[in-house]
């Protein structure tokens, strides 16, 4: 932040702290949001879920790559969906390779049954929290069940927003508000 409002080539701590003295002697240094404490630990669950579901596609990602280099044809079906891998270890034939894929199937048939869980518990804290706006956020095409929790949680409280175009600056839609 303070590069972006120094405006010059140097920069040091001295300066930095000048300039914030200054802003904060003008009142216009910008404060920071806190996000409610109470709400902390189910945002990090959020949080934790998407690297989980990053982990499993990456694990998927290793079973297409190791299918593709051995020149198999492509997938029948979407091995993205559970019920899509069971024949999937069958394709290959080298026991090395088997067992690779069969430790990926199963760390992601894992995560799979975990990330069910957390987004249930996840679903029932937003009902007792506030039902009505993570029910509302569904309404909005596009938006399910993962985007309406995601928004609740990352998001807080909208009123701390003066304008739309905060909103968006916040959202990092726009350069700048």
């Amino acid at each position: 932040y303070m590069k972006a409002i120094h405006g010059g080539k140097a920069k040091s701590d001295k300066i930095d702290s000048e300039k914030i003295a200054r802003l904060i002697k003008g009142g216009t240094f910008p404060l920071a949001y806190t996000y409610p404490p109470e709400l902390r630990p189910v945002r990090d669950l959020m949080r934790r879920r998407r690297n989980l579901v990053r982990f499993r596609s990456e694990l998927l990602a290793h079973i297409k790559i190791t299918h593709h280099q051995y020149n198999a044809d492509i997938f029948e079906k979407n091995i993205n969906k559970k019920g899509n891998r069971q024949h999937v270890i069958e394709l290959f034939t080298d026991p090395a390779t088997k067992k690779n894929i069969q430790i990926d199937l199963e760390l992601a048939d894992h995560l799979h049954d975990e990330i069910v869980k957390l987004e249930n518990y996840i679903v029932r804290h937003a009902k007792q929290f506030d039902a009505r706006t993570y029910y509302r956020l569904q309404t909005v095409p596009g938006i399910g069940q993962v985007l309406a929790l995601t928004l609740m949680y990352e998001i807080g409280d909208i009123d701390r927003f003066d304008r739309v175009q905060s909103f968006c600056s916040y959202a990092r839609l726009v350069k700048c508000a």
